[in-house]
């Protein structure tokens, strides 16, 4: 989740980043806060993002802050960088992205009253079809995308507004096949929308999910998809 806050460009005022390809140091800063010059009292004016536990697991993510006016920019070149290293070496390797709706549902906001992270949506598919044109023009085959956020309890119009990040994603880069990943849980009511998206591939959770295998089979059949578990 830091990696991805990174590549689009969500870096908090109070860490001081002015633009352009985010540092080592900024990093950092984001991960654990930059204590007051000169002071040994364990004050940190630019205070660390958030920690919280990533789904059920007992690993943990940085929550990454988000606000009304966020602006979304190229920020990192690390998945191009990581993808052209192993086709140095010889490998084709497939990215992996924390998809956009993961992304903004586990993202966090101090507006008073708060906001609705989907009125972000529009603005980080089109971030997201700039690292994907970029990654087919490198030469991958497939990526990855991530929608754990899929294993959770969803509304209709989340439900709605996933299907249609990824029908924009689709349609815009046909030449990559894309991979949806979910796990961590069933899909219970997200099942007809995960198997409906017009992807390349179905990533399920067949351990945790086994009891819904047989209807997200037939499901996937009459929407003419082959999942992967």
């Amino acid at each position: 989740m830091l990696d991805t806050a990174v590549l689009v460009g969500a870096v908090p005022e109070r860490f001081g980043w002015k633009g352009g390809p985010v540092d080592a140091a900024t990093y950092f800063k984001m991960a654990r806060g930059e204590p007051e010059a000169g002071c040994d009292c364990g004050q940190a004016p630019a205070v660390a993002l958030e920690m919280t536990k990533w789904f059920d697991t007992n690993y943990h993510y940085l929550v990454p802050e988000l606000h009304t006016g966020t602006v979304f920019r190229l920020a990192s070149n690390k998945p191009f960088e990581e993808f052209a290293e192993a086709k140095a070496l010889g490998f084709v390797t497939k990215p992996v992205l924390i998809g956009p709706v993961t992304f903004l549902l586990l993202s966090k906001s101090h507006e008073p009253g708060g906001f609705d992270p989907l009125s972000l949506l529009d603005s980080l598919v089109e971030l997201y079809l700039e690292v994907l044109l970029r990654l087919a023009r490198e030469g991958a085959e497939w990526v990855q995308i991530d929608e754990p956020i899929l294993a959770t309890d969803l509304t209709f119009g989340q439900r709605a507004a996933l299907a249609g990040a990824y029908e924009r994603l689709a349609a815009t880069v046909p030449q990559l096949k894309l991979m949806v990943a979910t796990y961590f849980g069933e899909l219970r009511d997200n099942l007809a929308t995960f198997a409906d998206l017009p992807v390349a591939g179905l990533h399920v959770d067949a351990v945790r999910g086994a009891a819904e295998l047989d209807r997200l089979l037939a499901t996937s059949r009459r929407t003419r998809l082959s999942p992967w578990a």
